[in-house]
């Protein structure tokens, strides 16, 4: 194995991943206040029409009575309070409500099963940044929950006398991640929407696309109406 070139590698990897993948099965979850539920039904349509053996779940600041009320520190306590809201799934992707999730060469599961093996990652997996800061973008394994009290609890402590500021949600999960002694990985390639932001769009002069996201595309053009159809064509926009 040693002497095998880095792609060699990944080659002997992918197929060994492919011998022992499991069933095809995980949840994709988002965090929402009320200036986000506009953006729900694409967000759960992409999800049905990609992946539709997927669970697409939409958690709403009213399911978690004892998160703050603050908006930044709400984001952040998606990755400090959510176990009992999802702890019945094997495998969980915690994005954003306006990442129009889109069909890729490899299933969601599949790359970041790929991704926590080839980095030895445990129970999830992420990217950071120079400033040790991850994707918001993160995907876990059932034993998250357990690796990670602790350092769970630890953080929501200090998040009530933290000031709010935008992006702590990502820092504090780093924090999670370092504190629970797990692996970190700096790896760009890691941070990946699987889909495309939204609002990221103003700040995004072009999208690029495959052909078969394309064609998944123009069929959400064909089958939505009204507010959906609009951020679909908004989205559209970019791509050309």
């Amino acid at each position: 194995m040693n002497n095998l070139s880095p792609a060699q590698r990944n080659r002997l990897l992918l197929s060994e991943i492919e011998a022992s993948f499991p069933n095809d099965f995980m949840a994709i979850a988002c965090f929402i206040t009320p200036d986000y539920e506009k953006y729900v039904p694409l967000w759960k349509k992409c999800i049905h029409e990609a992946y539709p053996h997927y669970e697409a779940v939409v958690i709403r600041d009213s399911d978690m009575p004892d998160a703050p009320k603050d908006p930044n520190k709400f984001a952040a306590s998606r990755f400090l309070l959510a176990e009992n809201l999802l702890d019945e799934f094997p495998y969980v992707l915690i994005t954003d409500a306006d990442i129009m999730i889109m069909p890729e060469s490899k299933s969601i599961l599949f790359q970041h099963f790929f991704w926590m093996r080839k980095h030895s990652l445990k129970c999830y997996s992420n990217s950071f940044d120079t400033v040790m800061r991850p994707s918001g973008v993160h995907f876990f394994t059932h034993d998250w929950w357990e690796t990670t009290r602790e350092a769970r609890a630890a953080q929501l402590e200090a998040l009530e006398d933290a000031p709010s500021t935008w992006g702590m949600d990502e820092l504090i999960l780093g924090k999670v991640v370092i504190e629970s002694g797990l692996p970190v990985v700096n790896e760009p390639v890691l941070w990946n929407h699987h889909g495309v932001h939204l609002g990221q769009l103003k700040r995004t002069q072009k999208v690029s696309l495959t052909g078969p996201q394309s064609v998944f595309l123009e069929g959400l053009l064909n089958s939505a109406d009204g507010e959906m159809l609009e951020l679909i064509k908004d989205f559209k926009r970019a791509t050309e």
